[in-house]
């Protein structure tokens, strides 16, 4: 699916965003002389639902985010949740955050300033975008909570890489695919020379049934095609929109598992071994640990199941 957008777009730009904070005149050199562009750059994302209102009334057909994964989530969350729209525009990522899972699968990958300037040059020249509506993921972690929306949860190993690289790699200057690679080598080091801590207990209740229990190395759940670095480490065959990864602590025969845990093209006894993947519309997640949606920490309330359903999509504007 394709469109031709010719009104005014409104950004909204995270200047605490890692890779924002690098490129910080350069993304506002661009949008600073732009026509038709009415940009805000927040102090944090509690400033979004008003910055979204403000971009409703003023006719906005094209919605920007230039943050990373939690500023996009918070927008979705924004748009979802409370939409100042009569009807939700496209929104366009671009990558101005560290890791930018979404920017990379369904937004504008790249420095933040030269997606912005190849956006803008698209829509002066009348040329359309690729749209793509793509499911997102409704997560509730308890009944008082508020439901955020995003597009990637995960626990244990996925917990840890994440925490890893935000101490040890980024201060060093690695950002979005090698950051992430640099921090899963550091753990799957780990875990060869059995250095890796003791597994998350998580139990997974797909569509009202468990589906798994017990000591957890890693556990992922997402409507994304895939992930960074061409990592797709979900196999299922059903169609249903929410894919999950478990895989049991400590992992067995490791190193066999790694490449085709990574690729999702599993061999035929790592089922057996603990390693599992399926697709749901509806997951309960129980975890003794905190888990990450979009790099943003979800605390689990203790007798409450986190909740995890996809009965929301945007549409994602590519170039």
């Amino acid at each position: 699916m394709s469109g031709v957008f010719s009104g005014p777009i409104g950004l909204i730009v995270n200047p605490r965003s890692r890779r924002n904070c690098e490129r910080l005149d350069r993304v506002r050199a661009v949008y600073r002389p732009a026509q038709r562009l009415l940009t805000r750059e927040i102090e944090n994302v509690a400033d979004i639902p008003a910055v979204l209102s403000e971009f409703a009334a003023s006719g906005t057909s094209l919605l920007a985010v230039s943050g990373g994964d939690g500023t996009v989530q918070a927008t979705m969350t924004a748009l979802i949740g409370r939409s100042p729209f009569a009807s939700i525009p496209p929104l366009a990522v671009l990558a101005g955050g560290m890791t930018n899972v979404t920017g990379h699968r369904l937004g504008i990958p790249g420095k933040p300033d030269l997606g912005l300037t190849a956006l803008l040059q698209r829509r002066d020249a009348g040329r359309s975008l690729n749209l793509i509506t793509h499911p997102v993921l409704s997560v509730r972690a308890g009944i008082k909570a508020e439901v955020q929306f995003g597009l990637l949860l995960g626990g244990a190993a996925f917990y840890d890489t994440t925490q890893l690289a935000r101490r040890r790699v980024h201060p060093i200057g690695f950002a979005q695919s090698t950051a992430a690679a640099a921090a899963a080598l550091m753990l799957i080091m780990q875990t060869i020379f059995g250095r890796q801590k003791q597994g998350t207990r998580i139990r997974l209740i797909g569509d009202d049934a468990e589906i798994v229990s017990g000591e957890c190395y890693l556990f992922l759940a997402t409507t994304l095609p895939g992930l960074i670095l061409g990592a797709d480490p979900f196999w299922a065959a059903e169609t249903a929109p929410i894919r999950w990864t478990w895989v049991q602590s400590p992992p067995r025969r490791f190193l066999s598992a790694l490449l085709p845990l990574i690729r999702g093209k599993p061999r035929d006894w790592m089922n057996d071994a603990g390693y599992r993947s399926g697709r749901v519309v509806r997951l309960a997640i129980d975890s003794d640990a905190p888990l990450l949606f979009d790099g943003e920490r979800i605390d689990p309330v203790r007798g409450e199941p986190i909740i995890v359903e996809s009965e929301h999509a945007l549409t994602f504007a590519r170039l």
